[in-house]
């Protein structure tokens, strides 16, 4: 189960008119799953990045819903998109909207090793092959797990990203 904090009114009391009651549990259709970051975008569509496990391994995990807490069908599918990237433990931990409303999500990925993983998807949910051909990179910094934690622009479009390098 993904799960969101509830929604507040400014008074403190639970928003009900956010799917029905003020709070949401998304069924993802795997084993495990959980969420570690949200963004809102300017049309108030709301995006989730965290990690989902099939059978083995973890994949990136994302879902987009529409402003009253139903899922927004026309992301990914069904509103979910799940990239795996190396067939072990992937896990988004960060994301951040751009402003043509691309997702950049950052977390971690391993080949041998933890690696820093960048990936930045459409508005519709699929990986963009302009970002290096195939919409993922991956860093290793000569260390045994190197995460990705935090993600922002820099006003002329750049992506910084930041976390751990630990030997």
């Amino acid at each position: 189960v993904m799960h969101w904090m509830p929604f507040i009114e400014s008074t403190g009391i639970l928003d009900t008119s956010f799917d029905d009651d003020g709070w949401l549990l998304t069924e993802m259709g795997l084993n495990y799953e959980w969420a570690n970051d949200i963004a809102i975008q300017r049309d108030g569509k709301i995006v989730v990045c965290g990690g989902a496990s099939p059978v083995l391994g973890m994949d990136f995990a994302l879902a987009r819903y529409n402003s009253d807490g139903s899922l927004d069908t026309s992301f990914g599918e069904d509103g979910k998109v799940f990239t795996e990237l190396s067939g072990a433990q992937d896990e988004c931990n960060a994301l951040v909207l751009q402003p043509d409303g691309k997702i950049v999500a950052v977390g971690y990925a391993p080949n041998g090793t933890l690696n820093f993983a960048v990936l930045r998807y459409n508005t519709d949910g699929s990986l963009d092959t302009n970002f290096d051909d195939d919409g993922i990179v991956i860093t290793d910094f000569d260390y045994s797990e190197d995460v990705a934690r935090s993600v922002a622009l820099q006003s002329d479009g750049k992506i910084v990203v930041a976390g751990d390098a630990d030997g």
